[in-house]
Order: C-alpha cells, then sequence, then structure tokens
C-alpha cells in the first residue's frame, strides 16, 4: 500500500509545472544612480522616464528600448546632476523608439553615444557642456543647445 502511495505522489509531482512571470512592461520610472552600469540588451518596454544621474551609465546593446506614452513628451531619458562623475548614455546597434514624440534631456558634464542605432520620434536637449557623439549612420532629428 505505501509503494501504491508513494508512486501516485511521485506521478503526480511530475506533471506540476513551474513557470516564471515577468512583466511584459516596466512600469514607473528607471533611476540610475552612483557608479552603476546598467545594460539593456533585446526588447524592453517602459511606462515612464529613464534617469541617469552621478557616474551612472546606461548601455544599451542590440536592444529595442520602446517607451509607451499617452500624449508627446510624456516621459523621456534624463541625464542630470554629475556630483563629480559623469552621467553616460551608450547605444550600440539598437532602436529607440516611442508611440508619441520625446525627449533626450542632458545636463551638466552628461554624455551620450549614438552608435549604428536608430532612435525614432526624438527632441535632444544639451545643456552646461554635456556632449553627444553621433557615429556610424545613426541621426538626430532635432537637437538644441544652450549654455
Amino acid at each position: 500500500m505505501l509503494f501504491l502511495f508513494l508512486t501516485f505522489v511521485l506521478v503526480q509531482r511530475s506533471f506540476v509545472s513551474s513557470v516564471k512571470a515577468f512583466p511584459s512592461v516596466y512600469e514607473g520610472d528607471l533611476v540610475l544612480l552612483g557608479d552603476n552600469v546598467t545594460l539593456i540588451e533585446r526588447k524592453f518596454d517602459i511606462n515612464g522616464s529613464i534617469v541617469i544621474k552621478d557616474n551612472a551609465t546606461l548601455v544599451l546593446r542590440n536592444a529595442l528600448l520602446n517607451f509607451i506614452q499617452n500624449e508627446n513628451f510624456m516621459y523621456n531619458i534624463t541625464l542630470k546632476n554629475p556630483l563629480g562623475g559623469n552621467p553616460c548614455l551608450l547605444v550600440y546597434n539598437s532602436t529607440i523608439t516611442s508611440n508619441y514624440r520625446m525627449s533626450i534631456r542632458m545636463f551638466e558634464n552628461s554624455t551620450a553615444t549614438l552608435s549604428n542605432s536608430t532612435v525614432d520620434l526624438w527632441t535632444y536637449i544639451l545643456r552646461d557642456k554635456s556632449v553627444l557623439s553621433v557615429l556610424d549612420g545613426s541621426g538626430v532629428e532635432w537637437l538644441w543647445g544652450s549654455g
């Protein structure tokens, strides 16, 4: 009898599946601080802004970064508050897109590099000694600078 019970438990256990749920959309602002280096590869949907501060770096490599908005300029990518460092955005072989217009806003000692990448529906705002490098077939639609 014990043998039959153990056999039943083992058979039943083998039919239980394990599923890990991952959110299909990142909800809220993604804020990178300190000396943090964050790498995004593949597809990443976000319902919020990305803020890069201090000496943090965001690297997009072979990625599709998609911002989900309900109106123009609802969200953005902002690089600011270097605190003796250099907020940095590095985009390689990637696409950044949205269903509405957006901006990349760079303040103080911020740096962004676009290499062989497509950035759709964007306005770039550079202030206070920020540097934007556009390389290898990447393009810029609107660029505004001051300071």
